[in-house]
């Protein structure tokens, strides 16, 4: 009988962890995702002016920013390949693929050190020969920037958002859910006009359904932002995390993983709506449980376009 469960138990437990894995690969790549097409943890410098008051003569200082739009339509579509479809510690199933981004963003209200915001996005994801990896996700963030100092290169970022991902074949069911907190500082320094560089840390908490993937996450994050001939952006990064899950299940006992990523986005800005993108990034997964680690490494090229009002 006690070989019985056991036998049960490694069946249960190996299951878990294929499970796990799965899991993984659909949180972490619409976080990638949202992180790339955000503002990359520095909101910019204020510009400063002088002015000329033509009454008195007095020269004084003005800031000068300007506002956030109030509503903001975008997508982002565009192909891409994984040499790690379903992240297995092993050469894994290599594949292309479609992936699809819809997303409206509301500022409500913004000063110069303020900028609250709420956020809905849709996400897609399609493989080429691993279809079983296909999934929808959807997200709602509520945020708040706030900038520490007058020259807006100190920021504070609070925010929390809910996700849920489906399946994209065999119904629309719920697999994974979970809200995530997450509290970010970053600050960055001015090298020249056109280029920052930009340091970040910070702690984010998710409370997942199933429970099991429940888990804190420290993070530091390092990367440049260069603007070329105007209309060229290019953003290396470097990120770290400390991944501590908090519940225990089947042979999971304790889990604790590190998780490094390093990428390049290119943005190339013809116009003020429309936008190509290239990037690339590679991320690895090393666990206290060998058979979660895994490496990946994904391409993407794609055009995204945004209305703001």
């Amino acid at each position: 009988m006690k070989v019985w469960f056991g036998i049960v138990g490694f069946v249960f437990g190996t299951f878990f962890l294929a499970q796990a894995q799965n899991q993984d690969s659909r949180s972490d790549v619409p976080d990638t995702i949202k992180r790339q097409n955000s503002v990359s943890g520095v909101q910019g410098a204020t510009g400063i002016s002088y002015e000329q008051n033509k009454d008195i003569g007095e020269l004084r200082y003005v800031q000068r920013s300007a506002p956030p739009p109030t509503l903001s339509l975008y997508t982002l579509q565009g192909a891409f390949y994984t040499d790690n479809a379903f992240l297995t510690p092993q050469a894994g199933q290599g594949s292309f693929g479609w992936s699809g981004l819809f997303g409206a963003a509301v500022v409500p209200y913004s000063t110069i050190r303020w900028i609250p915001s709420i956020s809905a996005e849709r996400y897609m994801f399609r493989h080429t020969d691993a279809a079983a990896a296909d999934y929808d996700t959807d997200a709602l963030t509520f945020a708040n920037d706030l900038a520490l100092n007058g020259a807006r290169t100190v920021w504070w970022r609070a925010s929390y958002s809910v996700w849920r991902f489906e399946a994209a074949h065999g119904g629309s069911s719920s697999f994974l859910k979970y809200g995530q907190l997450d509290n970010r500082l970053s600050w960055g320094q001015p090298i020249r006009t056109s280029l920052y560089l930009y340091e970040a840390g910070g702690l984010e908490w998710r409370h997942a359904t199933p429970g099991f993937y429940d888990r804190l996450t420290p993070y530091l994050e390092l990367g440049l932002r260069h603007q070329a001939l105007n209309t060229v952006q290019i953003s290396p990064y470097v990120r770290s995390e400390g991944r501590f899950y908090i519940h225990d299940v089947g042979l999971i006992q304790g889990r604790k993983d590190f998780h490094l990523e390093t990428g390049l986005l290119v943005q190339w800005s013809p116009t003020d709506y429309l936008r190509l993108t290239g990037s690339y990034f590679w991320r690895g997964n090393f666990s206290n449980f060998s058979a979660l680690d895994y490496q990946e490494n994904r391409p993407f090229a794609g055009v995204s376009a945004v209305l703001s009002f």
